[in-house]
């Protein structure tokens, strides 16, 4: 239970919302995103007619974007993550009914990706997922319409052995589309 008292409200700073330079690209739904040293990327989506693949990176002290290596394949709403100092994208819809357990690797030294092992778990889309202490989790989801199925695994990623483990998922309903994140 979180409980503020109005006078820790009254004292904070305003928070203002700084306009910075769009993507230069269509706008979408559904894309990844995750930070590596400093820049922010997004990938995929979809912009309302197709599955998206390509990638880009902003950095925030130049306030710019470059196009850099598209992903292997278009798709949205799957789970992004970064650890030890590259990206992943797991999972995603890249049509109607195609759902997938694919994970791609990015390295912004080289601008290229390259496959992992899959998920062991059903494909599907609308994950949830995270990075902590060197590994990566997803979990949830839906491998159906958009009233289910809905799941309620994880699995954690090792990138050291590329194999995947299933742990306990989050107690509780089956859920899909939640948002996730870590810290520290």
């Amino acid at each position: 239970c979180l409980m503020l008292s109005s006078s820790a409200v009254l004292g904070q700073q305003p928070f203002y919302w700084e306009q910075r330079t769009p993507l230069p690209a269509p706008g979408r739904w559904g894309a990844f995103n995750f930070e590596i040293d400093g820049y922010g990327y997004v990938a995929g989506g979809h912009d309302g007619s197709f599955y998206r693949s390509d990638f880009w990176r902003y950095d925030p002290l130049t306030d710019s974007w470059e196009q850099r290596a598209s992903m292997p394949g278009g798709r949205r709403h799957g789970t992004s993550w970064s650890m030890n100092g590259k990206g992943y994208v797991t999972c995603g819809q890249s049509a109607l009914t195609s759902y997938s357990n694919m994970l791609w690797e990015y390295d912004p030294t080289s601008d290229s990706w390259t496959v992992k092992a899959p998920m062991p778990g059903v494909p599907r889309y609308g994950t949830h997922g995270f990075a902590v202490g060197g590994y990566g989790y997803v979990g949830g989801g839906n491998y159906g319409a958009d009233t289910g199925p809905y799941l309620n695994d994880m699995w954690r990623y090792d990138p050291a052995s590329d194999q995947w483990t299933s742990i306990n998922g989050i107690p509780g309903l089956a859920r899909y589309g939640s948002t996730s994140f870590a810290c520290g």
